[in-house]
């Protein structure tokens, strides 16, 4: 039996967004995004994180300091009682990235391999879930993937940027909270 998943952008959704964030103490959760996530919770959600972090390929943190944001991230969620299933990230950069990390490819978001290989490992049901972020990448790589994509305004692109690109057809929310509530309603 298949399950159904909330898609999360991490930096602008679940926590403050810092540009680059490299040190694990920086890390600040989101106002109401504890009892966003007990709503979802509450009602069958399963959770993902799906994050591009370019930083890695622009050389300007490594990727043990990724992890290391990452393991206080679940951390900081855990004394909670929340956890993810998983978290996937995409290092590279098509024009700014280092190396092998300046590239094109279909991890980086608005690019969907990321949510297809938690939807096959996790045998997710993608018609019942739903992509939640800050920004049109965010809401792109969802709306690709098919399923419902949903815009919170703590991050990158304003609410008049994400109505625009998408000719209104995408909801908006102030927070993450907000938007839990419109997502189990």
């Amino acid at each position: 039996m298949s399950k159904k998943a909330i898609f999360f952008d991490r930096d602008g959704t679940l926590i403050v967004e810092k540009n680059y964030l490299k040190n694990s103490s920086d890390v600040i959760l989101e106002n109401r995004v504890i009892e966003s996530l007990h709503l979802l919770k509450d009602d069958g959600f399963l959770f993902v994180i799906i994050t591009n972090q370019s930083g890695i390929g622009r050389g300007y943190f490594t990727e043990e300091d990724y992890l290391d944001v990452h393991l206080e991230v679940v951390a900081q969620f855990r004394e909670h009682g929340i956890e993810f299933l998983d978290d996937y990230y995409c290092p590279h950069h098509p024009t700014k990235g280092i190396g092998s990390f300046k590239q094109e490819c279909l991890c980086r978001k608005p690019g969907t391999l990321l949510i297809e290989q938690a939807v096959k490992e996790f045998n997710l049901n993608i018609s019942e879930s739903v992509f939640v972020g800050d920004k049109s990448s965010d809401i792109q790589a969802g709306l690709s993937a098919g399923m419902l994509s949903v815009h919170v305004q703590t991050g990158h692109d304003s609410f008049d940027k994400i109505c625009k690109e998408f000719n209104g057809t995408v909801s908006s929310f102030p927070d993450l909270y907000e938007a839990s509530k419109f997502i189990v309603t």
